[in-house]
């Protein structure tokens, strides 16, 4: 009789490589032999797939920023038109025969009013000031926490425009058209009094002009900070470009900027207008084009 053997020979035992060795991995039992070959690169389904949505959705925002750079195209014409028909007044003053009528007049713009903040109660020294809210709370995890300061965009106290009130001549301005005002430069001169009243403190960093207002005089979670952009455009010589209803200048449709600053001529107002619509749609259509191209390099390089 054939002896048994005490176990399975050398070449039938089972083979274990290393986790992540690429070889083949062989299991041999007598003449019956099993292969296996790991790949040599994981593809990572997940990440190829959102790759494919980041890409599409980029792609959906530069045709969308194209349309409108199109619908800018074809809008140009008609606001040209619109504008050299409008009333140019030697002065601004307020005419039965221009109402509700586009009308372009110059003068010295009068702030009869200054922005007031009535959430913080805060006076800002412009007719026109953006408040600009920030959080500090947690960026990072739970277990690995980092604090930082965010912007707060939304809520009671989040960011927003506030306004107060101005006159250019006769006219007085609408709400809605200070709304329109640039606000390049932060706001650095506060009432103190009207500062301790409200429970609010001011600090600036080392280097920058911001100046910040809050009640916390340490960062910690959930305390609020505040700081404003302001508009330098009070007491200066403007030429505004508006719809006059009732003695009110309102913002003119397809007009943008409604508030250049200087004295400016009728030629002058037709040829900036020109030159902003044609930056527009340079810009635009530089910003559709980097869109498509990054959407459509995304979605193919998976």
């Amino acid at each position: 009789p054939r002896e048994k053997r005490a176990g399975p020979s050398a070449r039938g035992r089972r083979r274990f490589t290393p986790l992540g060795d690429d070889r083949p991995v062989r299991f041999c039992y007598n003449t019956i032999v099993f292969s296996k070959r790991r790949p040599h690169h994981d593809i990572d389904e997940g990440g190829s797939f959102m790759k494919k949505i980041i890409g599409a959705v980029l792609v959906l925002l530069g045709i969308g920023t194209g349309a409108l750079v199109w619908k800018m195209h074809t809008d140009m014409p008609k606001a040209q038109e619109q504008l050299a028909a409008a009333a140019f007044l030697s002065e601004p003053a307020v005419l039965p025969e221009n109402e509700e009528r586009l009308v372009v007049c110059s003068g010295a713009l009068e702030m009869t009013a200054p922005a007031v903040d009535g959430e913080l109660n805060v006076t800002l020294p412009s007719l026109k000031a953006e408040r600009l809210t920030e959080r500090y709370e947690n960026a990072g995890t739970a277990d690995k926490p980092k604090y930082e300061w965010r912007k707060v965009y939304s809520g009671a106290l989040g960011s927003r425009k506030i306004v107060g009130e101005a006159r250019l001549g006769a006219f007085v301005l609408a709400p809605e058209l200070l709304e329109t005002l640039p606000t390049p430069a932060f706001c650095q001169e506060f009432d103190g009094g009207e500062l301790a009243r409200a429970g609010l403190e001011m600090y600036g960093k080392l280097l920058g002009s911001e100046r910040y207002l809050s009640r916390s005089k340490v960062n910690v979670r959930g305390a609020l900070r505040f700081s404003y952009r302001i508009s330098n455009l009070g007491g200066r010589q403007v030429t505004v470009k508006a719809i006059q209803k009732d003695g009110v200048l309102h913002p003119a449709p397809d007009q943008a900027p409604c508030v250049l600053e200087g004295i400016l001529s009728r030629e002058e107002v037709l040829k900036d207008s020109e030159e902003n619509g044609i930056m527009g749609l340079v810009t635009g259509g530089v910003i559709a084009a980097l869109l498509l191209a990054a959407g459509v390099v995304t979605f193919l390089r998976v």
